[in-house]
């Protein structure tokens, strides 16, 4: 019989719903149940995945293409008054009915919960982990002061795991300071670590609505063929010419193989992508996105690419990335391996509680109060 395991993935981007989709390929021998809402839950869904749990999640809230801190906040008191309840009562009752053998969360705040109340062991896969569990010695100060406000949020969303793994693209910059503490490269689908790597000359876009406008008008100017995925209907209808546009799907992986460069914002699983193909990849944080903002450093500290804010994006910056700019990064190993290993550490542990009787709003009272002691998305 299949060990089931009780996956929880943070539904905002697909970052998180990639990682997970690369391990569920290389453990065969498992049934992973995704526990998972927002731009991931559509993703599985899309794939047909046959484990797919809907949860009720907590997302970033927008002004203007800005993260509006407020506004978050205020979902986040609405999602613990009400979602987290009621996925605690799901996921509890999903446990009677599967048993699952392990519960891991991929910055997912429902799922962890669940397993400390049921007595049970649950691992954290996620980057987000290196505010709590490693020091960053190069960041700038700036940056630093950002990683230790951001410390209690991490500690509120998933608090107190078993294990961590931190993957990321720069885990070589990074030095853990738990024991219970692996550090690895970014979390890589076989598609990737097995796809060829070519040169066809042309430009690759991933797009998310805060940045979609600026870097598409910079891009019009570029001379070169540009393939965009993430733009919305209007946009493949104003920006033709050298622009092809494609649906968000596993196949982007191609394109990221054979592209000349990237033009992104600086998510850690696409840089970690870039990385692995060594793929030059011009950075573009996210406004308000003070962790993209590090992503960026890094990607030009390891000399992987350059980075500008979206308010300084012009078409001469790109031009001079475009003509000018080559790779120095070398390249890392897939860190896939390493989290598998991790995994099939506690795989063995027993699953099994008497009676998880108990009411959501019980539980909640159990769990210690994490979010009304550190409020979540507390940030920068």
């Amino acid at each position: 019989m299949a060990h089931r395991i009780f996956y929880g993935v943070a539904g905002e981007g697909l970052g998180h719903a990639s990682r997970v989709l690369s391990l569920i390929g290389h453990l065969p021998d498992c049934e992973i149940h995704v526990f998972t809402f927002g731009k991931a839950y559509d993703f599985f869904k899309s794939l047909d995945y046959p484990h797919l749990h809907r949860i009720d999640g907590l997302m970033f809230a927008y002004c203007n293409g800005v993260v509006n801190y407020r506004k978050t906040l205020s979902n986040a008191v609405n999602y613990y008054f009400s979602g987290l309840t009621q996925n605690l009562d799901y996921i509890e009752q999903q446990a009677e009915e599967l048993q699952p053998a392990l519960f891991v969360t991929d910055f997912e705040p429902s799922v962890i919960r669940a397993a400390h109340l049921m007595g049970q062991p649950v691992l954290s896969i996620d980057n987000q982990h290196k505010f709590v569990d490693c020091r960053a010695p190069s960041l700038p100060a700036s940056l630093q002061l950002y990683a230790m406000m951001t410390s209690p949020t991490v500690r509120t969303m998933v608090p107190s795991p078993t294990h961590s793994v931190v993957a990321t693209f720069h885990a070589d910059r990074l030095e853990a300071i738990h024991s219970d503490v692996t550090l690895t490269g970014g979390i890589l689908r076989q598609e990737v670590e097995s796809h060829p790597v070519t040169n066809e000359g042309f430009i690759l876009t991933y797009l998310r609505h805060s940045v979609a406008e600026q870097i598409l008008s910079a891009l019009a100017g570029c001379g070169r063929e540009v393939r965009v995925y993430g733009a919305s209907p209007e946009q493949r209808l104003m920006y033709r010419g050298q622009f092809r546009f494609f649906d968000l799907s596993p196949d982007f992986v191609h394109d990221l193989a054979s592209c000349d460069r990237v033009i992104a914002p600086a998510g850690n699983q696409l840089i970690s992508e870039c990385r692995y193909f060594q793929k030059p990849i011009l950075a573009i944080p996210e406004p308000g996105q003070y962790e993209q903002a590090i992503n960026a450093h890094f990607a030009e500290e390891i000399g992987l690419g350059t980075s500008c804010e979206v308010s300084e994006l012009t078409t001469e910056i790109l031009n001079t990335f475009i003509s000018r700019f080559s790779c120095r990064s070398n390249r890392i190993p897939n860190g896939v391996h390493d989290v598998i290993r991790v995994i099939r550490t506690y795989l063995p542990n027993v699953f099994g509680v008497e009676s998880y009787g108990d009411s959501g709003e019980d539980r909640i009272m159990k769990l210690g109060n994490h979010f009304l002691d550190d409020p979540p998305l507390k940030m920068a």
